[in-house]
């Protein structure tokens, strides 16, 4: 027999990767596109068509790269996998042609690598000196900031502390982008209108936390087994 003094779980966390992809992609592209550019996440119901030149961004597949980690804790284990996702740039405009080169030129460069890991990193820094994790929401109100003086990284916006809930750019990884293309659109007048699109190829890390219930000491008993009768035995 053995009595244990367990340690209780949890309930199970999923990180929020997709919608934090969705931060960090927006945050690379205001930080490189024309001033007052609107950058949103395409399938909105009840979201008016901006009046300027615009982009939607969205997610077409998502698929695991190796075989997932874990890391166990006395309360929970965290199952984390690298995964590969695909992301369509739509860009729409007079200058959208121009616009997709910029961003695909940008994010086949080192200098995006170095973008979006300064991105999490101030991120990072920024909760730990408010106190509060950040929301996408916080992200989204930003406008698109300067580049620096020095010409190597980009001055990032300062994140703003809101206490609702842990979403935040996620740690993305640029892989590498199609050759831009363009596809018709036709407006509500019937109109012809500027349409290029991007395919962005990156990686980013999910994590899922289960709960589990391990023990933190145990307590054994030696039992006879000599003097336990058969009836014992089979119960």
């Amino acid at each position: 027999m053995v009595e244990t003094s367990g340690n209780t779980a949890g309930a199970a966390v999923s990180e929020p990767v997709t919608s934090r992809l969705f931060v960090a992609l927006r945050a690379f592209c205001l930080e490189l596109l024309p001033r007052g550019t609107v950058v949103l996440q395409t399938r909105q119901n009840n979201t008016p068509v901006p009046d300027t030149s615009f982009v939607l961004l969205s997610i077409l597949s998502r698929h695991g790269l190796t075989t997932g980690a874990q890391h166990n804790t006395p309360v929970a284990v965290t199952l984390s996998m690298p995964e590969e996702f695909v992301v369509q740039v739509s860009l729409f405009g007079d200058a959208a042609a121009d616009n997709a080169r910029i961003l695909a030129t940008a994010f086949r460069s080192e200098w995006a690598c170095m973008f979006f890991d300064s991105l999490a990193q101030q991120t990072n820094m920024a909760e730990s000196q408010a106190g509060t994790p950040l929301s996408a929401g916080g992200w989204l109100q930003q406008t698109p900031p300067a580049v620096s003086s020095g010409g190597t990284l980009p001055d990032l916006p300062v994140p703003l502390a809101v206490p609702d809930a842990a979403q935040r750019p996620t740690r993305l990884v640029p892989l590498f982008a199609e050759e831009i293309r363009q596809l018709a659109f036709v407006n509500g007048e019937q109109q012809y209108e500027q349409h290029w699109v991007l395919t962005l190829h990156c990686q980013a890390t999910s994590s899922l936390t289960l709960p589990q219930t391990t023990a933190s000491s145990a307590s054994i008993t030696l039992a006879n087994t000599e003097a336990l009768s058969l009836r014992e035995i089979s119960v």
